[in-house]
Formats: structure tokens, C-alpha cells, sequence
């Protein structure tokens, strides 16, 4: 009869850590093959007495216990600025105290073993994970020191698993391999357990499987003096001069974090492709910033996904990228002279220009618009960046949403007069002057309503619609974690969830975001850059989960929320952070757990006027409500356009950032 210990902060039944549905049906029918018998008992492994509770249950039950196997633990990646103490104990103390606390309480045990599942993270080190490194070093001299008298005492530094543990997601695998370490299957790491546990007089061992070109790199690694690097000088890559070319620089720091050398690194290849994730880009960011003596902004790699693009944007662009002007986007030329009386901003080759507009007769089923004010989103930073998921790469006006006068009708044309007051949604060409908007995108703004909160209310309003209600069909009662919930799109996903009765878990960033989040009455704000937002809901819900998440953040955001999700739970992405890069979401995790996994782009209503025109009669009735409102954060000059890009771009806005003309009200 042997003890295991999971992760403490997950006590539901894991073995080897989960990919629960196949991993632990696999692991009892073994289990029951060979005449055993699992007993589940809900204990904290940072507590002596819960460990002694949950030992005398399996005395109780068994009569006696042959062996422990101590496999809790915690992580949560973060750069060391981003840890507070208390959560780099808590990473520490799943591990170290838990270990303490089993051999306390099975002291005098005439056990066939004493077993510790570490890591190698503790030997090789991963970026990220300092903490977690600390902790299994820690454990495995905790194995070298503890008086074992008959009993079998062993800690085993695990290499990277597949399909279960803590490290099955994609971003983690392709790390390691870049390492030249292959994930171990289940079946392949639980004959390795027995093959260790009989291996004698060694306190401390490692199983990985190793690629066999970087075999002797990699086990060189494990026989240093100490006080010598962890990475061998032949996995290591070279130096790279001062005044070598920035692309040759770009690649020789990207291998140092991926392990491999600089030629191996695909110029061309996206970031996310080669195994970069958030953590490696801030780093090379970073670096980039020493490189060049200027401030960078984080998401330089989200905006010029590969070596050449960065570079050839990095070599072109001046101080302006610095954080005092807007990345990207060099000041910009006056393409038409600031008198002119019709005129837009274009996105063309990572640069913005004013471009003069010709006014005509607005096409069949067209009015124009005269614009006063315009709504600033997310997706005018990736055109911008050449990345728009309509018009890629291509020239194109920026802006989607527009409030103003009508000043046009085309033909066919009935139910609006010149002089109207309108919001609209455009396919581009929203920061301007004036627009054309197709009669079907048009919603008639009442006369409580300023041009500025019409231009605000739009987008966020429906894609409030389209996730709450539409695809999130969210019900009185449910749990739903919204991201970056005090951005303009979040709030209004607050104020329907809410309206519908939820109890809403909603991130931000800075004290001023979470304070306005409970202002709305939310019931759990959460500050994701002090705690891992899946930790928190985990730990508030009792390990329960949540039954829908609207996300906004991508990247590493979307495996971590799908993985708070109940069996039927609803995974929304808005907008197009999550899809500039193919997402991690495994679809057997979704059929086996009858999730919903499902984006909204709003423009693409246009596509289906019966559709669009009942999501505007749906937004005039939470509008009348007072359901929905416009959340102007920030009103900034059309001329300044770049200047309100900036804010979005650094996360600064508290609500919609909206472009006015200088005579909007």
C-alpha cells in the first residue's frame, strides 16, 4: 500500500499530475489488474497535521503503508520582479514543507521507499521558473540529508512528460526539445519510476530521454563542478560581439533562451513557432533595449513575429519607437496639408500618414457620414503592425466605428434623413473626416447620447452581445472570468454578465482598473500581474471551475482558461489578440469535457444583415435599459491619432479611447 501526494492546491484525485479522464482511467485499470485499490483523501501538503490525518485514513484502511510518493507541487511562470515573496513560498512550500512534513509523520516507518518527485528544473534551470527550480533543488537535498534507516529514500528530477503534467502544453514542449530533451510518454515514465526505485544506494537520479545528438552536451551538464553554469558550453551559443549585425544579435539571444544554436533558429519562422513565449520576448525585449539604448515596447514580438521582420523594423524605425512616441509608427509626414478639408489616417508599412480623401455620392444602400468622433480598438494596432486579419499586410484606413452626421443617402435608402444623428460600423477608414457606412451598419443614436459615447458604445456593446448572450449564453447563477475586464469591450461584458446575474470573476492590471471593476460590483477582482489569474479562480472556486471565459489577453491566457472550464463550459476569444497566433486548444480536451470554444468578430456582422440588424435592435434595448453605456476613458484629437494608439498599446486606457474632432461634443 504506498501514499502519494498531489498538488496541494488541487486536491481532486491526480495521478502523475492529469490529463485526468485518460490518465487516471489508465492508471486504475493497472492499478486494479494488480489487485490494488485507490483511496482519495483531500489533504494540504504545507500541513503536518492534514499529512498525518491522511496517513492514519490509509492505516485505517490498509493496516499498514510499504512506500510514499510525494508528488505535489505548484508553478506559475513569472519573471523574479513579478513574484512577491509570499507566492515564491508557496511555490517552495508545496514541495520542501510537504516533504518535511511526510517524513515527520512516517518517521519509524518500515517503509520499501521514500520518494520525491522533483524536477529538472532544479538542475538545468527554465526560464520562468526560479522559484520552481529553487523549490526541487531544495527537495533534492532535503533526499541527500534525511536518515532513511531501512527505508529506500530517492528523489527523482523528472524531465518534461507528454500528454499529462504540468509542462504537456505545446510552448513547454517545443521548449524542451529545443533542448534536445523528448517528453517522456506516461507508460515510458512509469516503467522508469520502478526502474529507479530500484536502483540502489543513489539518493538523487534524473530520468529524461535525451536526443542523442545532444546527448553528450546535456549529461555533461548533470556532472558539473559546483558552482559551474548549469548549460553546457556546447548547448550554450556563443557570444555574440557588440557590434555584430542586430539580426545575427536577435538570433544568437533567442537561442541562449531556447537552447540551441544561432543557426538553428529560422529567420523567417513566427515566434511562436520556434517556442517562444511571453516570458522569452519581454526578456529579449529587454536585452533589444540595452542593445539599442532605447526604451522598446513588450510587445515588439507580438506586432513583427519573425527575426526579419523585427529587425528590418528595428533598423528602420528611429528614437520614435521609443516610448515617448508610438512603436512602429515613425512621425509621420503630412501627406495632405492640415487644412484639407476631407482627409484619413492610413496604415502603410508599420507607418501612419494622412491621406486625402475624395467625397462622391454614397453607393446603393450607403449614407455618409460626416464623422465627430471614432472608437479606437485593438485591431487598429495590428494594421498598423501590417497584421490585420481582413486586409493583412495591405495599405489600408484605419478604424472601424463612427459616430457623427448624416450627410449623404445612396439609393435605396429610406429610413434615414440628412442630418441624422448615427453611429455606424465601417469595414475602414473610420479615423477621418467623413465615412461611408453601409445603412445596414447604422444605428441611430438618441439624443441622451454624445457623439464621443456612440463611437465608444458600438463595438464593445455587440461583442458584449455576441459573448454574453449569443455564444457565452450565460444563465443567472453561472461563474464567468472576463479578461482585461475594465478595457471598454470588458466592461460592457461586466455590465451584461451582471445584468444576467453571473457571478463575475474579471482581470486587470493596476489598482486604478480593479478599484473601477468594484465600483461595477463585481464579485472577484483579480490582479493578474500580482497572481496567476487560474490560480486565483482556482483557489476562490474550491477547485471547481468556472462555466464560461470571455478572453481578450491570447497566448498562454487561452490553454490556462480552457483548463478553469467545467465539463459544458464556454470559451469565447474576442476580437484578433488571439488569432494574430494560432492558439494552443487541444481539441480531444474538448470533446472529452463537452467544451464550446468560439471567437466574435464583429466585423464580420456586416456579412448577414438579418443578423447585424438584430444585434443593433438588441444593443437599442440594453442601451435603453441602462444596461449597456459608453465608458469614455480618454478623448484625443483626430490629428493626435498615433497618441491614442500609444495608450492602447501600453494597456493605459481605463475604458474606450475615442478620436474627436475639435468641434465634438
Amino acid at each position: 500500500r504506498y501514499l502519494f501526494t498531489v498538488d496541494f492546491a488541487h486536491p481532486e484525485p491526480n495521478i502523475l499530475d492529469t490529463d485526468r479522464p485518460r490518465a487516471e482511467r489508465a492508471f486504475l485499470e493497472l492499478l486494479d489488474a494488480a489487485g490494488g485499490e485507490a483511496r482519495y483523501v483531500p489533504a494540504d501538503a504545507t500541513d503536518r497535521d492534514s499529512m498525518a490525518r491522511a496517513l492514519g485514513v490509509a492505516r485505517d484502511a490498509w493496516g499498514e503503508v510499504h512506500g510514499v510518493i510525494h508528488a505535489a507541487g505548484v508553478m506559475a511562470d513569472a519573471l523574479v520582479g513579478q513574484r512577491t515573496p509570499e507566492q515564491a513560498f508557496a511555490v517552495r512550500a508545496a514541495k520542501v514543507r510537504g516533504a518535511e512534513h511526510l517524513a515527520a509523520v512516517t518517521e519509524g516507518e518500515d517503509l520499501d521507499f521514500f520518494c520525491l518527485t522533483s524536477s529538472l528544473s532544479g538542475w538545468l534551470g527554465v526560464p520562468g521558473q526560479s522559484d520552481y527550480g529553487a523549490a526541487n533543488a531544495a527537495l533534492d537535498a532535503f533526499a541527500a540529508t534525511l536518515e532513511g534507516g531501512r527505508t529506500r529514500v530517492l528523489s527523482i528530477a523528472w524531465g518534461p512528460w507528454r500528454e499529462v503534467g504540468m509542462v504537456r502544453d505545446d510552448r513547454y514542449q517545443r521548449h524542451f526539445r529545443a533542448m534536445g530533451l523528448r517528453p517522456l510518454a506516461p507508460v515510458s515514465g512509469g516503467e522508469a519510476l520502478l526502474t529507479a526505485l530500484a536502483v540502489p544506494d543513489v539518493r538523487n537520479l534524473a530520468v529524461l530521454d535525451l536526443d542523442p545528438g545532444r546527448e553528450a552536451a546535456l549529461r555533461a551538464a548533470f556532472r558539473r563542478p559546483s558552482g559551474r553554469g548549469a548549460i553546457p558550453e556546447e548547448v550554450r551559443p556563443s557570444a555574440v560581439a557588440a557590434d555584430a549585425p542586430l539580426a545575427d544579435f536577435v538570433r544568437a539571444r533567442l537561442a541562449q533562451h531556447l537552447r540551441c544554436s544561432p543557426g538553428d533558429v529560422d529567420r523567417r519562422a513566427p515566434f511562436q513557432s520556434l517556442g517562444v513565449d511571453s516570458l522569452m520576448a519581454v526578456t529579449l525585449v529587454r536585452e533589444l533595449e540595452r542593445r539599442l539604448g532605447r526604451r522598446l515596447y513588450p510587445t515588439l514580438l507580438f506586432e513583427f513575429q519573425t527575426v526579419d521582420s523585427l529587425v528590418s523594423h528595428l533598423e528602420a524605425s528611429q528614437p520614435a519607437d521609443a516610448l515617448a512616441s508610438t512603436p512602429g509608427v515613425e512621425t509621420p509626414a503630412e501627406a495632405v496639408p492640415l487644412e484639407a478639408s476631407s482627409w484619413a489616417w492610413e496604415a502603410r508599412d508599420g507607418s501612419l500618414a494622412r491621406v486625402a480623401l475624395t467625397r462622391g455620392t454614397p453607393g446603393v444602400g450607403e449614407v455618409e457620414v460626416e464623422v465627430e468622433a471614432s472608437g479606437v480598438n485593438f485591431i487598429d494596432l495590428l494594421a498598423q503592425a501590417g497584421a490585420h486579419p481582413l486586409h493583412g499586410s495591405s495599405p489600408c484606413l484605419l478604424g472601424h466605428e463612427v459616430a457623427g452626421v448624416v450627410t449623404a443617402l445612396g439609393a435605396e435608402v429610406s429610413d434615414l434623413s440628412v442630418g441624422d444623428r448615427v453611429a455606424g460600423l465601417v469595414t475602414s477608414g473610420g479615423y477621418a473626416t467623413h465615412a461611408v457606412v453601409p445603412a445596414a451598419a447604422i444605428y441611430r443614436l438618441p439624443e441622451s447620447i454624445s457623439f464621443e459615447e456612440g463611437a465608444a458604445l458600438l463595438i464593445s456593446g455587440l461583442t458584449a452581445i455576441a459573448c454574453v448572450e449569443v455564444k457565452g449564453r450565460v444563465r443567472e447563477g453561472e461563474r464567468v472570468l472576463i479578461q482585461a475586464a475594465a478595457g471598454a469591450t470588458g466592461l460592457a461584458c461586466t455590465r451584461l454578465a451582471l445584468h444576467h446575474g453571473a457571478e463575475v470573476f474579471g482581470t486587470a492590471s493596476a489598482p486604478e482598473k480593479l478599484a473601477r471593476l468594484a465600483e461595477l460590483g463585481i464579485d472577484h477582482p483579480i490582479d493578474y500581474n500580482a497572481e496567476a489569474f487560474d490560480v486565483v479562480v482556482r483557489r476562490i472556486t474550491g477547485n471547481e471551475g468556472i462555466d464560461v471565459v470571455i478572453d481578450s489577453l491570447s497566448g498562454d491566457a487561452i490553454p490556462q482558461g480552457l483548463a478553469l472550464l467545467r465539463p459544458g463550459g464556454r470559451f469565447i476569444e474576442i476580437g484578433a489578440a488571439g488569432i494574430v497566433a494560432t492558439p494552443h486548444v487541444d481539441p480531444r480536451q474538448l470533446f472529452s469535457d463537452d467544451l464550446d470554444f468560439a471567437t466574435v468578430n464583429v466585423a464580420r456582422l456586416g456579412a448577414d444583415p438579418t443578423r447585424l440588424a438584430r444585434a443593433l435592435e438588441r444593443l437599442g434595448e440594453l442601451v435603453a435599459e441602462g444596461v449597456l453605456r459608453a465608458d469614455v476613458g480618454h478623448r484625443v484629437e483626430l490629428l493626435e491619432a498615433p497618441s491614442a494608439l500609444a495608450l492602447l498599446r501600453e494597456r493605459r486606457n481605463l475604458g474606450k479611447v475615442v478620436l474627436v474632432q475639435a468641434k465634438a461634443t
